[in-house]
Order: C-alpha cells, then structure tokens, then sequence
C-alpha cells in the first residue's frame, strides 16, 4: 500500500536530492509520529492536527497512520524563525 499524501507532503517527499545530487531513494527519509511532533514542539497533539487540517504542517496517511516528514517539521521550524526574524526588525 502506497502512502496516501495530503498538504504538499508529496513535493518533500518525492524527487528530493541531497546534498551530493543523490536520488531521495538512496537516503532514509523519516516520518514522525505526531505525538512525538507535539512533543518536540512542546504543545498538544490537536494543535499538530489543526497545524495539517489549516495546511500549515504536511503530513502523510501510511495505512491508517498520521505521520509528519521530518522535512515538514524543518520546514514549518525555519517558517517561524523566519517570522520571528522579520517581526525583530520593526
């Protein structure tokens, strides 16, 4: 079974190289739980789902199983610390 993708998860997981210009396929890309989400950013389990239902954090369905690319968390990570960056410079 195929993993079902939702909110762009599919554009991080897919045709993704690293820093050498090798395929994704060759590296081990990572999904995260999303209670062990809620626990790195320190908050609840329905704030890391209404983060993926208001298409702010991707995830993907493998099985019947949420999980959060550990791409998307970085991703949503360097997204605030931009935010916070740019609210700095008033």
């Amino acid at each position: 079974m195929l993993p079902r993708l939702i909110n762009g998860a599919e554009s991080m997981v897919a045709h993704q190289e690293d820093d050498q210009g090798a395929p994704a396929a060759t590296r081990r890309n990572q999904c995260l739980r999303i209670a062990s989400v809620a626990d790195v950013l320190d908050i609840s389990v329905s704030s890391i789902r209404r983060l993926i239902r208001d298409g702010k954090l991707a995830a993907v369905y493998i099985g019947t199983s949420l999980r959060v690319p550990e791409q998307s968390l970085e991703a949503l990570l360097k997204a605030g610390a931009r935010r916070s960056r740019d609210r700095g410079r008033k």
